[in-house]
C-alpha cells in the first residue's frame, strides 16, 4: 500500500489508519496488548509534553496565568511547548510563504521565552514551537536568542521537507532541533539523519505510516543515535497507540499529548487514559486497550457524517 501506483502517490495517512487498525485486531484475536506485538516493553509508561496557552508571549501576566493554571494539574507535565503567539497571525500558519521577521520581532520572541523562563523557572521546561513557517534568516535569529535559555527543543522552524538551509541553522542552533510531524516514512527523515541536522524526529503516527511505518522510522534513526517522539494532537487512536509504540521503542524521546482536558477522555469509556507524574502507562488490555464510548462519538460527528458500523 505504500508504493506508488502510477500514476498516484499512495495517501501514507490513510495507510497508517488502516495499520493501526490493523494492529488493534491482531492483538483482539490473540488477546495480548499491541505493544507485545511490536517487541517491548522497554518501559511500562511513556512521558508526554503538553501546549503552553500563551497568546501574548511579552505579557507577564499571562505567563504567570498560565503557571498558576498548570502548576498544580494532576497531569504533572514537566515539559510544554509554546508558539509564538500573536507575534505569528494564524492566517500565517501553514499559508506556505516563508516569514521574515525584523530585528525587533525577533527580539520580541526572545524576550517573550525569556519571561516565561522566569516565571516557569525549573519547575517546567518551556519549547519553542513553530509550524514550518519561517525562512531561514528569521529561523537562526530566533535561535541565537532562544539558544542562552536552553528549551527542549525547537519544532520545525523551516519548511516540512529538507533542504542546505537545514544545515545553515543547524551549524548555529545549539538547541535541539526537532523534526518532522508533516513527513512520511523513512524517505522523508532520511535526508534529515544522513546530514545530522535533527537531533530528534517526531513522526505523526497517522501521517507517517501508522505504527509500521514509524517502527522502521525509529529503527532507521537508531542507527544515528538519534531519539523518536511522537506529535500527536488527535484522537484517543493516537494517543494510545502512542503508548504502545513508546513502550516499544528503545529510542522513544516522549509524545505531545492532549489529555488533561476532559474531552479527549470522554471518548473512552469505562476508565480513562490518565497522565501522571508527566506520563501515560501503556494499557495491559488486549489490543490498543481502550473500549469506545460510542453514545460521546455520535454526539460529536461532523455534520453529515454517517456512523461507522
Amino acid at each position: 500500500m505504500t508504493t506508488m501506483m502510477h500514476p498516484h502517490l499512495p495517501h501514507i495517512p490513510s495507510v497508517g489508519g488502516i495499520d493501526i487498525a490493523l494492529w488493534d485486531l491482531a492483538g483482539k484475536i490473540l488477546d495480548r496488548p499491541v505493544y507485545q506485538l511490536l517487541g517491548g516493553p522497554f518501559r511500562k509508561a511513556i512521558p508526554m509534553y503538553s501546549h503552553g496557552r500563551v497568546r501574548d508571549i511579552n505579557d507577564r501576566g499571562e505567563w504567570q496565568a498560565f503557571y498558576d493554571q498548570v502548576r498544580d494539574r494532576p497531569e504533572g507535565f514537566k515539559v510544554y511547548k509554546q508558539g509564538l503567539g500573536n507575534l505569528v497571525p494564524r492566517s500565517n500558519v501553514g499559508s506556505g510563504w516563508p516569514l521574515n521577521f525584523t530585528p525587533e520581532q525577533v527580539r520580541k520572541v526572545g524576550r517573550g521565552f525569556e519571561i516565561g523562563k522566569e516565571v516557569c523557572g525549573d519547575d517546567f521546561e518551556i519549547a519553542v514551537h513553530a509550524h514550518n513557517e519561517f525562512d531561514t534568516p528569521t529561523a537562526i535569529a530566533i535561535a541565537k536568542r532562544i539558544d542562552p535559555l536552553e528549551p527542549p527543543f525547537f519544532e520545525d522552524p523551516l519548511g516540512v521537507t529538507y533542504n542546505e538551509s537545514w544545515l545553515a541553522l543547524k551549524r548555529v542552533c545549539r538547541t535541539p532541533l526537532l523534526v518532522g510531524e508533516k513527513l512520511k516514512l523513512v524517505a522523508g527523515f532520511k535526508p534529515f539523519l544522513e546530514t545530522q541536522t535533527a537531533d530528534i524526529l517526531h513522526p505523526d503516527l497517522v501521517y507517517a505510516g501508522g505504527l509500521t511505518g514509524c517502527k522502521r522510522i525509529a529503527n532507521f534513526a537508531a542507527n544515528y543515535r538519534i531519539p523518536v517522539a511522537l506529535h500527536n494532537v488527535g484522537h484517543m487512536v493516537n494517543t494510545l497507540a502512542a503508548a504502545h509504540f513508546g513502550c516499544s521503542v528503545q529510542n522513544f524521546y516522549r509524545s505531545e499529548s492532549r489529555l488533561g482536558g476532559g474531552r479527549l477522555e470522554q471518548q473512552a469509556a469505562g476508565e480513562k487514559p490518565k497522565v501522571r507524574n508527566g506520563e501515560l502507562a501503556v494499557p495491559e488490555a488486549s489490543g490498543l486497550g481502550i473500549e469506545w464510548n460510542e453514545d460521546y462519538l455520535r454526539a460529536n460527528l461532523a455534520p453529515g457524517e454517517p456512523w461507522w458500523d
